[in-house]
């Protein structure tokens, strides 16, 4: 550990006095700042600088050089460095960050070897303790493989190691995953709609929640206007096939009414979304797209439209603007209330492409309404629909209408649903 040089404390008087760590090695020079020279930092100075000494110890192995610095100096100059390179959104920066955290299982168990002591075998063993004996699910598990093999890649690319054991890894969990018991957790985490009846339920115990939500106080002027979001949002994911960080980022100017209701060209454009309530940018493909609107979607986003007063082209759609309480909260109790069990926004979102491929809507348009990569995607998460073994016939599209006006036919509430959904209304009502 050492201070910087007079030029550069000329430059910055306010951190004169803190303590760097220089790493020199391959014709490169990095600077580590550790702060005051405090006990506590002069320790971890000494930590820091440790690692970076095993780092650049040179081991023999296998008539090769390679470097002898642990997975976990090599995890942390990914964190550092790498994922620089690799140009990774927002969110993934902190799922990587997350997976490779010290204390995280990834470094707890592999962090100490070097990575020429990781092997395939190293990698099914931890495989074995994290997911199977941890009893996690299958995509927790390939989000933490996903890290190891970004750091091995980064390691390669650096010369520190010769290949990617996660490759290899892969490939027989692959095999692996092709058992009966394979199979049966494949198609379970595959898309999870909502069945016509629950949904019919659903919409009826939604579309009332202007009365069902509301406070036992009086409400203010602004509770009003956000209790209207609730609905909206329900409808853009089930009948637009809408992530949920691209319905709350939709604004009034990408919405296109048409001339009438029986103008087919009624449509929203994507261009923006909302990752996880805090990343905003491009939607989730990395590119915009068009998105045909259904009758009753217009009929409420005219309705919604009117009760804003008309707002500008570059207001938002969904006037509130964090979307943990409605995941957390009002999401959940209209579940409740419609007695679906639990369910998450994204079900919406699956119910639209499920429920249209099943009704013989073509799987091109829905992977391009969807806004996936391509149709294998979507095919990808929509097997079921699409190994029916049963024959069904398409349903057809009348005038003015666009195939997803059909989800509005397809869904319907029971007897018993509307019943049950009067007695909440008087329940509602009463003072």
């Amino acid at each position: 550990a050492e201070r910087r040089g007079p030029s550069w404390t000329a430059r910055h008087p306010d951190r004169a006095d803190q303590l760097v760590i220089r790493v020199t090695g391959n014709g490169r020079r990095e600077y580590h700042a550790v702060g005051a020279p405090t006990e506590a930092n002069i320790q971890r100075a000494e930590k820091i600088a440790a690692d970076h000494q095993a780092a650049f110890d040179l081991d023999t192995v296998q008539g090769s050089r390679v470097l002898g610095a642990t997975f976990s100096v090599l995890a942390n100059s990914y964190l550092e460095n790498g994922m620089k390179l690799e140009r990774l959104a927002p969110s993934t920066q902190d799922d990587r960050t997350y997976h490779l955290a010290e204390d995280g299982p990834i470094l707890r168990d592999l962090g100490a070897l070097r990575p020429d002591q990781i092997e395939v075998q190293t990698i099914l063993d931890w495989w074995q303790t994290f997911v199977i004996d941890g009893e996690r699910s299958v995509k927790t598990g390939r989000n933490h493989l996903d890290a190891i093999a970004a750091v091995f890649r980064y390691a390669t690319i650096r010369g520190q190691v010769q290949s990617n054991p996660v490759d290899a890894a892969r490939s027989t969990l692959r095999s692996l995953n092709r058992s009966k018991a394979g199979r049966a957790e494949r198609a379970a985490s595959k898309a999870n709609p909502i069945e016509a009846d629950d949904l019919g339920a659903f919409v009826a115990f939604s579309s009332s929640w202007s009365i069902l939500g509301r406070p036992p106080r009086k409400m203010s002027k602004r509770e009003a206007i956000l209790i209207g979001d609730i609905h909206l949002l329900n409808m853009l994911q089930l009948d637009a096939g809408l992530r949920l960080g691209e319905a709350f980022e939709l604004r009034w100017g990408s919405v296109h009414f048409g001339m009438n209701p029986d103008d087919t060209s009624r449509r929203f454009e994507i261009v923006e979304a909302c990752a996880r309530g805090k990343y905003h940018g491009t939607p989730k493909s990395g590119r915009a797209r068009t998105v045909q609107m259904s009758r009753r979607l217009r009929a409420l986003l005219l309705e919604r439209h009117m009760e804003l007063g008309r707002p500008g082209l570059c207001e938002r759609v969904i006037v509130r603007s964090d979307p943990k309480p409605y995941r957390q909260r009002h999401f959940a109790a209209v579940c409740s209330m419609a007695s679906i069990g639990h369910r998450t926004p994204k079900d919406l979102r699956d119910s639209y492409g499920s429920h249209l491929l099943s009704m013989g809507v073509s799987l091109g348009w829905i992977s391009q309404q969807l806004g996936h990569a391509n149709a294998h995607v979507t095919a990808h998460h929509y097997a079921r629909q699409i190994d029916a073994a049963e024959y069904r016939q398409p349903l057809q599209v009348g005038p003015g209408e666009v195939p997803a006006d059909l989800l509005a036919v397809h869904v319907s509430s029971t007897s018993q649903n509307v019943s049950r959904l009067k007695e909440a209304l008087a329940e509602a009502r009463k003072p």
